[in-house]
């Protein structure tokens, strides 16, 4: 009888653990490989940009650039530690063929966002998405979550979370991405 209880435990607990990855993955941001979703934003000085138009490359006609996306909010502590790392890389290879994009997901908008990315002297492009469609098309559950995508608009690397070595990680993710 007793071995009769542990199989049923055990096939439930399995059953349970089963269930829990399908839902995580159900619920698990777009991955390597996957096209990006095109969006349309307002950018803090108003302008509607769509990552179609982010990705084309000023200084060369005809070419795309490869994008940084950065969901972030200024409540997210270890996403605060992460935007000096956004405009060391912008700065960097801005003009190498990278675009740094931080998506706020403040629920203020602009009005959130502005003073702080000004506090901190960020210049690279930042937009607002208050209402969470660009973060749920994306399938973003966790701050910070960055997107490295490709030239031709292609994920080609995610990370979750901060780490000190996310910059280096980043950095090593785009440099083949530039050539």
């Amino acid at each position: 009888m007793i071995r009769g209880i542990l199989r049923v435990r055990s096939s439930l607990l399995i059953a349970a653990a089963s269930s829990i990855l399908l839902l995580a993955v159900a619920w698990a941001q777009l991955g390597e490989g996957t096209k990006s979703p095109d969006f349309r934003l307002q950018s803090l000085d108003g302008k509607m940009l769509t990552l179609a138009q982010i990705r084309k490359d000023p200084a060369r006609p005809g070419a795309n650039r490869v994008v940084i996306l950065d969901f972030w909010a200024t409540w997210c502590d270890p996403c605060k530690e992460e935007l000096p790392i956004f405009q060391k890389l912008h700065q960097k290879y801005g003009k190498k063929g990278l675009v740094v994009v931080g998506l706020s997901v403040d629920r203020g908008g602009i009005r959130d966002v502005k003073p702080f990315v000004k506090q901190r002297k960020l210049t690279y492009t930042m937009l607002v998405d208050p209402k969470g469609t660009v973060k749920s098309a994306y399938r973003v559950r966790f701050l910070p979550t960055t997107f490295i995508i490709d030239k031709k608009g292609f994920i080609r690397a995610v990370h979750i979370g901060y780490t000190p070595e996310v910059g280096a990680q980043l950095e090593h993710d785009i440099k083949p991405l530039l050539k």
